[in-house]
């Protein structure tokens, strides 16, 4: 009897001890991530930032930290709004899928079908096409006002061929224009503003309830705008118009409790608080990769959405920087977990955001990762990448002492993906397409693919999410 007692004990205590480590590896202290942040806060001069964590149905760690206005001294909170450049593109995926699953349209089908008056060019792409960035539009930093509704039909259907710089379904490229035809789309085919049917379709069903695609509206809940600068030299960015380059395809504001609500849904087959607020159907197709990332092996494209693997995992993830608000998400709906990381400073959390990956999906595998394979180039072989590419950004390779070089053009409104303009970089061949070079300062290399044509001659040169064209 004495020792059935005690095997009996001896087994509760088991499940006890594995019960309290499973949630030790589920739900790590949030305390060490607080630390990280406000320590690289003060370390990247950062004004402040707003951090998410969840998984399952659960909201594990949303706060803000530092401050939402280094002029006045407000401190940031999880109820501030910010600009949620990050989600947008996905936001506007999930209300174009939403009207597919209905019936309005087919997502595979020309789009001069639903929208009258676009360029003949224009009018044969599809919405997959739009969705996944593989439209061939030429990338654009253009701002347009944020006091009101832009006329998206009189944008989009001035359009010329110029707009495009390949032909569609040819290659990935992130194109801040890219989605001004899916916010055309979503007018045309729901018969509503896209505003409108962002408030109905996501944002009231989830209670998202001070999110909001209008900037007249987010300033009277509490704000963040971006700042420039660092630490007591930080300066709030005015007008608020001078961030609107992404405009119609961004330019949406939220905060971590209200996108909380739509992550959970997400990763909960579309159910929030015993609601379906989403259609499963909907959600399988967002979770779907379509096209390959040309510049990273193994990197593929969503509908707004780009699919990593980290630590063995397949995430789903996005990452945006403009006009001082950079955002970080990352979620891996098999264990329903998901991380949001907005700063709004100019620059990312980076090693916080390293911490949390590493705590909440450690690696599932020993092996260390091998270093790239230096690849030798023969002259002959680089006389065939030899050539300017352009897409907004223009950058030429060419050969110096029989070795391959890049050296990147400056343009007025873009940052250099190089680390400085009209300087020769030596070009290292990593791989059967891919290639890599050391931004001048840069700790790491930047990896970057060319992609050749039929006749041997590179066509495409992919880097930095972009694909410039070889003239």
């Amino acid at each position: 009897m004495r020792l059935r007692i005690f095997i009996l004990f001896l087994c509760l205590a088991i499940l006890m001890m594995h019960s309290m480590n499973g949630a030790s590896l589920q739900n790590p202290n949030t305390d060490e991530i607080e630390k990280s942040a406000i320590d690289e806060l003060h370390e990247a001069n950062i004004p402040g930032a707003m951090i998410l964590i969840v998984r399952g149905d659960q909201v594990l760690y949303a706060k803000g930290l530092g401050l939402a206005n280094a002029d006045t001294g407000t401190p940031m909170t999880a109820e501030t709004l910010i600009r949620i450049d990050v989600l947008s593109k996905f936001l506007a995926a999930t209300v174009l899928v939403s009207l597919a699953e209905e019936g309005k349209f087919d997502l595979k089908t020309p789009i001069g079908k639903y929208v009258k008056g676009l360029t003949p060019r224009l009018a044969n792409v599809t919405a997959h096409q739009l969705l996944t960035q593989t439209a061939g539009i030429a990338e654009d930093h253009v701002e347009y006002p944020s006091g009101a509704e832009p006329e998206v039909g009189k944008i989009v259907r001035a359009w010329k061929d110029t707009s495009f710089f390949a032909e569609p379904g040819k290659i990935y490229s992130y194109s801040n224009p890219g989605y001004a035809p899916v916010r055309l789309l979503i007018d045309e085919l729901g018969g509503k503003p896209f505003s409108e049917q962002l408030n109905t379709r996501i944002f009231k069903p989830m209670g998202m309830n001070r999110s909001t695609s209008d900037p007249m509206v987010a300033v009277t809940y509490p704000f963040t705008q971006s700042h420039r600068g660092g630490g007591q030299q930080s300066r709030v960015i005015r007008p608020l118009s001078a961030e609107s380059v992404g405009w119609p395809g961004s330019l949406m504001f939220s905060n971590v409790l209200d996108v909380s609500r739509f992550l959970i849904a997400f990763m909960n087959r579309g159910k929030l608080e015993g609601q379906q607020v989403l259609s499963p159907s909907v959600i399988a197709t967002l979770s779907k990769p379509y096209v390959p990332y040309p510049a990273t092996a193994g990197e593929q494209e969503g509908y707004g959405i780009h699919f990593y693997n980290v630590n063995g995992r397949r995430v789903m993830g996005t990452g945006t920087s403009w006009g001082g608000v950079v955002g970080y998400l990352r979620m891996v709906p098999e264990e329903k977990f998901a991380m949001l990381i907005l700063t709004n400073g100019g620059r990312p959390l980076r090693k916080t955001s390293d911490k949390i990956l590493q705590m909440f999906l450690p690696s599932t595998s020993q092996m260390p990762v091998a270093a790239p394979q230096i690849v030798p180039v023969t002259e002959a072989e680089a006389a065939n990448y030899v050539g300017t590419y352009s897409n907004e950004r223009t950058i030429q390779l060419f050969i110096q002492d029989g070795k391959l070089f890049m050296r990147e053009e400056a343009v007025p409104v873009l940052g250099s993906v190089t680390g400085g303009y009209n300087t020769a970089l030596p070009v290292t061949k990593i791989g059967d397409h891919f290639f890599s070079i050391t931004p001048n300062g840069a700790a790491a290399p930047t990896t970057f693919a060319l992609i050749t044509g039929n006749d041997g001659k590179a066509e495409f040169m992919h880097i930095g999410g972009r694909a410039l064209k070889r003239k």
